[in-house]
């Protein structure tokens, strides 16, 4: 065990110089853990080492996120729930990659958060209005009226 400890620290370490996401490396750690079940304790407890590394990571790299999956497996996801749940979860899937929200705040939303383009060709795009004004609930950092517009490739 305290060698697969010390090859994952090193592993760490080849990841984190070339400026690899800390994501990568937990995912390592999650599955020394799934390819070794049979030591009952937590990953912490059998790789202090790793630990200490993926804790200097996170010092020298607060507040990062991970990478959105490809659009092509979003759309593989979207494509396997419009044959077995329905369109409105398809949708969903596929609206949530495009504009970075959480599912939970995609179904939150309700139909006069959806504003439909206008007759004016250069502001002919669809835009979702979220924490409107009038519902007096701002968003995690206390702003309203926050506008996602959606622009089709071929107008950027």
């Amino acid at each position: 065990m305290h060698q697969l400890d010390q090859s994952l620290e090193a592993f760490a370490e080849d990841q984190f110089v070339p400026g690899a996401s800390k994501y990568v490396f937990t995912c390592a750690l999650q599955n020394a853990n799934v390819e070794y079940p049979c030591w009952p304790a937590s990953s912490w407890a059998n790789y202090p080492l790793s630990k200490s590394a993926k804790k200097g990571w996170t010092n020298l790299e607060p507040g990062a996120s991970r990478d959105p999956c490809p659009f092509e497996v979003a759309c593989l996801i979207a494509d396997d729930m419009l044959e077995n749940e329905g369109a409105h979860f398809s949708a969903a899937v596929v609206n949530s990659f495009h504009t970075d929200l959480r599912p939970g705040k995609l179904c939150e939303l309700v139909r006069s958060n959806v504003i439909p383009p206008t007759n004016m060709s250069r502001y002919a795009f669809w835009t979702l209005l979220l924490h409107p004004q009038e519902s007096g609930v701002p968003s995690k950092v206390g702003e309203l009226n926050d506008s996602l517009v959606f622009v089709a490739a071929d107008r950027l």
